[in-house]
């Protein structure tokens, strides 16, 4: 006998439609946190500052930021730690109790300032400058710690006035983190900081000039550049900058003072990017430091996928078939093959109804390309503000890898058959001619494009780099045909339905088959439940936990009470449900196991040690360095650990031959790491680079799909090198 189910009226737009809801409707913080975070202000005639931090509670051995905020009386302004033709920078003389460490201060990008005859590098309106504060691993939780600092700095207008004041800032010692109503916008402020150049700048000092020479990738369109050094004597502040595009990059001019030497070039470089979507054109600022000791600084040489070396046509090509390769994944076959099992009913159907299922096929491609368009939309969106992101850059977010856990399990609830979207799931069992179902069609191709999403395929990271650096009709158009690769199968059976005339005929079996398929649903579930303890530690157990409960008490009231449930309900069950999502949001703002530092984070498990760019120079002396750009959420990157990078021929002959292993950690947004990643592009991970050749500063790019010969290869050709 079939169970028996419940039919919930929920159908699957709704289910759609309240995932977009709840995952862009709770990314603030409370009201009462924004309330707090705040030091006493001092005020003088020409501005106002105060302490401001990200967290009201900290945690032993935690790093979180306190940041300067100036608010400048309109008119005047402060001073770049370079303030160019005059002034004087802020200075912070910090006062911490004992073990507490301050760093040195992170300067936003300035603008120049001209003054009569000079110009100056500075700010006006309000400016947060930023420093890290760590707090000793040794520090017992409980009590509270002030920490205090004197601040002073030069404001100017035609005269100019130095003025100090004494601050503080009061925080919380706790077994766990607590964010404050500030981090939003101290999280904001740190992604607009300036992020290493991607590019090989070289520099030549004439007599008097000094010329910044910049490749750029394809794709790139910048209009305009300038240029701030860190010390000062090295340009005439009030000299013009002549910039000047050639078919490799472009030239920026300047005068010098005299005695400049090259090798101080180390400062910031300002540049105006070109971005352009449906014909409208727009100006984006982004700063990048120049360090002449970085070893980014010299362009990658990378092989097999490299993206520098992708046309356009090989990009599309290469995203079809990821696209295709997608469909495998076990988020997204479980949903491919509730919609085939929907045509396997029509298999034998009179002409008419199969030229509906070509309907449904087109209708099902059309939700999977809008869900690609949005994501692609979001991304370029993402990078013209400044931010750099990639595919799985949603998983970043511990709030939206929870609302994913539910998703899954909801959706293994329906395989199973507890209860059913819509009456029938997806069009299983209904008649696919009626217009509901051809809704559900289009519906259940975004929901594929939604649970897709925290999955890669092979071909996706070297398409995916290449599309993000280009303008964006051309982003599109690659995100457009990894949608149509995905899509391919279904449209391919849904206009060749005869196909499936070879499975058998309908019966019980569809039923079991639909029941055995909730397992990948759940597998992944667990998964994603684990990523979210690595974002925020036990409580994600919790909140998800919790939410599952309380999914499953829904279900349960619309079974028990049907009557109630049809007009009450569902709008207390929703009502309830946000509120669950908004009393955990602020829980996911505390800092999880990743949120650790690299300078604080011994060498993890198998010898692998944090990834940051003063690792690798450090490394890059000693030896052969490989580097692992991985995120817990990334399937692929998964894999690779399990056949090849640990497996014990590979860990051996990596520890034979004394090969320096890097992790870089992307699993929580990491600005760094983004920056890094987009230097090379790439546009997510995983990324392996290996520096075998002890000769080169360029990495060999490794392919996404590592085999445990592949990397063998590379030792054993480093160790015949020697």
């Amino acid at each position: 006998m079939m169970p028996q189910r419940c039919s919930l009226p929920l159908t699957l737009n709704s289910l759609l439609l309240f995932f977009l809801i709840v995952a862009t409707g709770f990314t603030g913080n409370s009201f009462a946190a924004q309330l707090s975070g705040e030091g006493p202000a001092v005020k003088t005639p020409n501005m106002t500052a105060s302490l401001v931090t990200d967290y009201l509670a900290v945690h032993p051995g935690q790093e979180f930021t306190v940041a300067l905020r100036q608010q400048i009386r309109p008119h005047w302004h402060t001073y770049w730690k370079n303030p160019g033709d005059s002034g004087e920078p802020t200075t912070l003389d910090w006062s911490l109790p004992e073990g507490w460490n301050a760093g040195e201060i992170k300067w936003p990008t300035p603008h120049r300032i001209a003054v009569g005859p000079l110009v100056n590098f500075g700010y006006s309106g309000e400016v947060l400058l930023q420093t890290k504060i760590t707090v000793p691993s040794n520090t017992e939780p409980g009590g509270q710690v002030t920490l205090r600092t004197n601040a002073f700095w030069l404001v100017c207008e035609e005269v100019c006035i130095p003025e100090e004041g004494d601050l503080s800032l009061t925080v919380k010692v706790k077994n766990t983190a607590e964010p404050s109503g500030w981090k939003a916008q101290l999280d904001k402020a740190r992604s607009e900081l300036p992020r290493p150049l991607p590019w090989a700048a070289q520099a030549s000092l004439n007599k008097d000039e000094l010329v910044l020479s910049v490749p750029l990738s394809t794709g790139t369109e910048v209009t305009g550049a300038v240029y701030f050094p860190n010390q000062k004597d090295i340009i005439q502040p009030a000299a013009q900058q002549t910039f000047a595009r050639d078919e490799d990059g472009f030239t920026l001019t300047m005068a010098t003072r005299f005695g400049a030497e090259a090798g101080e070039l180390d400062g910031l470089l300002v540049l105006s990017e070109q971005t352009g979507f449906a014909g409208k054109d727009s100006l984006v600022q982004r700063a990048y430091d120049v360090d002449p000791d970085s070893p980014m600084l010299s362009s990658p040489a990378p092989t097999g996928e490299s993206p520098s070396k992708v046309s356009w046509a090989a990009a599309l090509l290469m995203a079809f078939v990821g696209g295709l390769i997608l469909n495998l994944m076990p988020c997204v076959f479980p949903v491919l093959s509730i919609k085939v099992l929907s045509l396997v009913q029509m298999a034998d159907s009179r002409q008419a109804r199969i030229r509906h299922a070509a309907t449904h096929g087109w209708l099902y491609a059309a939700g999977v390309l809008s869900g690609f368009l949005v994501l692609a939309g979001i991304l370029i969106w993402l990078r013209n503000s400044g931010i750099a992101s990639g595919w799985g850059f949603h998983l970043q977010n511990p709030l939206l890898v929870l609302i994913l856990v539910w998703l899954f399990f909801v959706i293994g609830l329906s395989l199973s058959g507890l209860f059913e979207l819509g009456g029938r799931f997806m069009g299983v069992g209904q008649t696919l001619t009626q217009g509901h179902g051809l809704r559900k069609s289009f519906f259940t191709g975004l929901l594929a494009t939604v649970v897709a999403s925290p999955c890669s395929a092979p071909f996706m990271g070297a398409a995916l780099g290449y599309a993000l650096l280009q303008t964006p009709l051309v982003t599109l158009s690659v995100f457009v045909f990894l949608g149509l690769g995905m899509a391919t199968p279904f449209i391919l059976l849904c206009q060749f339905p005869g196909w499936l005339r070879r499975l058998p005929a309908p019966g019980l079996w569809m039923q079991r088959f639909k029941e055995l398929l909730a397992f990948p649903m759940y597998a992944s579930a667990v998964w994603l439940l684990w990523v979210l303890t690595q974002q925020v530690g036990d409580i994600g157990v919790l909140a998800a936990a919790g939410g599952a409960v309380l999914i499953t008490w829904i279900v349960w009231l619309s079974k028990v009470n049907a009557k109630f449930w049809r007009y009450t309900g569902q709008i207390a069950a929703l009502v309830i449900l946000l509120c669950g999502i908004a009393s955990t949001r602020s829980l996911f703002d505390a800092p999880g196991p990743t949120d650790a530092p690299a300078s604080n984070v011994a060498a993890g498990p198998n010898d692998w040690q944090p990834f940051s760019q003063e690792a690798l120079q450090q490394a890059r002396e000693k030896g052969p360095v490989f580097v692992n750009f991985t995120a817990d959420w990334c399937i692929t990157c998964k894999a690779n650990e399990l056949v090849a990078l640990e497996t014990d021929k590979v860990r051996a002959l990596f520890k034979a031959n004394k090969v320096i292993k890097l992790k870089a950690d992307w699993t929580r947004r990491d600005e760094s790491i983004a920056s890094t990643i987009e230097s090379f592009n790439r546009s997510g991970v995983p990324l392996y680079l290996w520096y075998g050749d002890p000769d080169s500063t360029t990495p060999e790019i490794l392919p996404q799909l590592l085999t445990e010969q592949l990397l063998i290869e590379r030792i054993q050709a480093v160790t015949q090198s020697r």
